[in-house]
């Protein structure tokens, strides 16, 4: 009785031992996957949408000028025409809905740079269909700013925290992520987080473009609570210049998507309330066809020529630190 006592205790003990050591190496196995997954498929570019929030919240040269805003800032502002340290974190189809942890981020960062925001009609308008790319903010989750945007589109889980598993159903979209940005590469140049569209647009596909754009309209409208939000974090530092900017679209966006005269006067409100606050608005009503993409982006050739006109207005005004 008492060697078969002795046997099962033995063999409890390796069961025991087998486990743990199964536990462990699975646990180191996960943890490689996640560090490889990582490095080589979410951060493998810096104009990925996850490299591009990274870089938003752990970033602190004390020298960066920031660009926020969506699209119409990515494929507008040429970072190496506006000089050494411009960064370009526009992102695809955001306003502050969207990008409010990136933008109240670099207010709580200790530099006092200039902040260039791009403003657009949709900016402050709260869009109940808008959705945000999840897996972009995955990596930073344990970000307070980036959990509250991912309980805000109920987009949430709690296993975004853990490495090792907080990518398990992410997979297959950073994978197809990849593989659509690889096309993309041929098409665009990229600097500092923008991404410039190079080829001209074809005539028949551009007036279909403008033909569309022709046929709808949307007022400028303002969501309260995001101007409160907005307003609060531009307000919390009047160390920092922030300059509002409004980046040019085709002719045919003015008074269908741009009620340009409103949004301006908008805009100077805001500056004859705080004094670090700029604007800087730009027409693009005599910016010709070719220097577009679509009614709204403008190509390379149009984005060269705004960035630019802005690098001169910032100096006229002498809003760029030395």
């Amino acid at each position: 009785m008492i060697k078969s006592n002795s046997s099962t205790s033995s063999s409890k003990g390796d069961i025991t031992k087998y486990l743990v050591w199964t536990i462990l190496t699975a646990a180191c196995l996960l943890l490689t996957l996640d560090l490889v997954w990582t490095r080589l498929v979410v951060y493998r570019e810096e104009w990925f949408g996850s490299s591009i929030v990274r870089r938003a919240f752990e970033n602190n040269d004390p020298n960066e000028i920031p660009i926020f805003g969506s699209s119409m800032a990515q494929r507008s502002y040429i970072p190496e025409i506006l000089g050494e340290h411009f960064y370009n974190y526009g992102r695809a189809g955001s306003n502050y809905q969207k990008i409010y942890p990136l933008v109240e981020k670099e207010f709580q960062k200790r530099r006092t740079s200039p902040i260039i925001i791009d403003f657009y009609s949709n900016f402050l308008n709260f869009q109940e269909d808008y959705t945000i790319r999840s897996r972009d903010f995955l990596p930073i989750a344990n970000e307070p700013l980036a959990e509250e945007l991912l309980k805000d589109f109920d987009m949430y889980s709690p296993a975004f925290k853990i490495p090792g598993i907080r990518y398990f159903g992410f997979f297959p979209d950073y994978w197809s992520d990849m593989k659509k940005m690889i096309p993309e590469q041929e098409r665009n140049y990229f600097n500092q987080g923008g991404a410039f569209y190079l080829p001209e647009t074809p005539k028949e596909e551009f007036d279909e473009y403008v033909e569309k754009r022709l046929k709808l309209f949307h007022p400028f409208a303002i969501d309260p609570k995001l101007e409160k939000r907005f307003i609060q974090t531009i307000a919390s530092r009047p160390d920092r210049q922030v300059i509002l900017v409004m980046s040019p679209s085709h002719k045919s966006a003015y008074g269908t998507e741009i009620q340009f005269e409103e949004m301006v006067n908008y805009l100077n409100q805001l500056a004859e309330q705080f004094s670090h606050v700029h604007v800087i608005a730009f027409d693009g009503r005599d910016y010709p066809d070719d220097h577009f993409k679509d009614t709204l982006h403008p190509n390379y050739k149009g984005a060269k020529k705004f960035s630019q006109a802005l690098k001169e207005a910032l100096e006229r005004q002498g809003l760029l630190q030395e």
